[in-house]
């Protein structure tokens, strides 16, 4: 896991946790790993499927978020993979989508998502769910 800890978003060092973002659009990525790094925790970005596929297989992030609208690849698609590899199949994955229907939500757990995000997502509902995977019951909370 260290391989994904040495990326250019770390957090503070308040935690050991690492958060894989996957999203192309690179401002809402990076937006996300600010409020990660704020959360305490460390992130890294990848700007497409193709790209977290081939590293994420190498070492799992503790909690990955998802866009579903990607070139080449969908969310929905990248979803199912993780999930079928041993590396990452326990992975908590959480799309984050600016689709809203029912719809949508429902494809997204059919696929394996542990979570389902609807953008613009507000820094207080990605504290909730990254912190409902990653902090331990009673630990402290930041911020």
């Amino acid at each position: 896991m260290s391989e994904l800890k040495a990326t250019p978003h770390s957090g503070q060092g308040a935690s050991a946790y690492t958060v894989a973002i996957i999203d192309d659009d690179r401002i809402t990525a990076n937006g996300f790993a600010a409020f990660l790094e704020m959360l305490g925790f460390n992130s890294v970005i990848f700007a497409g499927p193709r790209q977290a596929l081939t590293r994420l297989n190498q070492a799992a992030p503790d909690l990955i978020l998802l866009d579903i609208n990607m070139p080449g690849m969908d969310g929905y698609e990248v979803c199912r993979y993780f999930k079928r590899e041993l590396t990452t199949a326990k992975t908590p994955i959480v799309i984050v989508s600016a689709h809203s229907s029912e719809n949508d939500k429902a494809l997204a757990f059919e696929a394996g998502a542990s979570a389902y995000l609807v953008k613009p997502v507000t820094i207080e509902a990605l504290k909730i769910c990254v912190e409902s995977f990653l902090r331990p019951a009673g630990a402290d909370a930041i911020m």
